[in-house]
């Protein structure tokens, strides 16, 4: 991703309760979507979603205000 025209940054955390979070923030709306129609035939996109619990998957899209 990183590569991808728009990509500003990414990062990731985990909380206390063991909860992951990973934010990855994009120059465009159209840069993300680009992107993420991308990442859902990639393969190492496959194989990384492989080892997670898709049932606890949330994604959402935020504006910045600046």
């Amino acid at each position: 991703m990183p590569n991808l025209p728009g990509f500003m940054r990414r990062t990731t955390a985990r909380g206390e309760d063991g909860e992951w979070i990973v934010v990855t923030l994009w120059d465009t709306a159209a840069d993300a979507e680009a992107a993420e129609e991308l990442a859902e035939e990639h393969d190492v996109t496959q194989l990384y979603a492989s080892f997670v619990d898709q049932s606890t998957v949330h994604r959402a899209r935020y504006t910045t205000l600046d």
